[in-house]
């Protein structure tokens, strides 16, 4: 036995129900979401300029921000 590096990396196949099941397990009531480089750029300046401590507070924030311009 020895240790693997961090830097290193392999592909393994996984069924998609277990990667589920797995998901479901570790991160219960959650949803992935993959956005673009710079979305993300945006939206992670925007949570640390108002010093917004979890990603479902920015993005609450984001669509409170949205919905008082559609109203307005």
């Amino acid at each position: 036995m020895a240790p693997i590096s961090w830097n290193k990396e392999t592909k393994f196949r996984v069924p998609v129900k277990v990667w589920k099941d797995m998901m479901d397990a570790y991160y219960p009531n959650t949803a992935w979401l993959c956005v673009r480089r710079d979305v993300f750029e945006d939206l992670h300046r925007f949570k640390v300029e108002r010093g917004i401590p979890t990603w479902e507070e920015t993005i609450a924030k984001v669509l409170e921000l949205v919905k008082e311009t559609v109203v307005s």
